[in-house]
């Protein structure tokens, strides 16, 4: 026969009673230390669970903890020399700045190119069918599309620049 919840708490109170006596240093009192309270809660809840489980259950939840922490650290190791890797790939701003002159000098010398070959259409407008009149307009449409790209780079480039 099952004992009763007011059986159980007077039984309890009893066992409590005896290891109190037994004075603060008792080694019976210090294994029960924290075992009434689970005894009482029990008793409330209708509910089995002793000390050894929940020492069970934290010592497994530890090495659960554990096993997580190592692999966020590994991730987290692994993260740091990926930023390492992407930082020796992003260009300093004087590495930009150097290029962004060449770009500029390059987009200058197409338009000086630009020009001139502009000048030859002109001069030999007449002779349409010319070598000379075709490779002006092959220069100049070569030297407008040179200027062109060198701006888009320039543009990427300041805009990478300023994120």
């Amino acid at each position: 026969m099952a004992a009763t919840k007011d059986q159980e708490r007077k039984a309890l109170e009893k066992i409590r009673k005896i290891v109190e006596e037994l004075g603060e240093d008792s080694y019976i009192g210090m294994a029960f230390e924290g075992c009434f309270e689970i005894a009482a809660e029990n008793i409330d809840n209708d509910f089995g669970c002793s000390m050894k489980q929940r020492w069970e259950s934290a010592e497994k939840n530890a090495e659960d903890f554990k096993r997580t922490a190592e692999y966020y650290a590994a991730e987290a190791e692994k993260a740091e020399k990926e930023v390492e890797v992407l930082k020796g790939k992003v260009l300093t701003t004087s590495e930009a700045g150097t290029i962004k002159a060449i770009l500029a000098h390059s987009k200058s010398e197409a338009a000086s190119i630009a020009d001139s070959s502009a000048q030859m259409i002109v001069e030999y407008a007449d002779r349409p069918d010319s070598q000379e009149f075709r490779q002006a307009v092959q220069d100049n449409r070569s030297s407008k599309r040179r200027m062109d790209e060198c701006s888009t780079l320039i543009q990427r480039l300041l805009e990478t620049m300023s994120k």
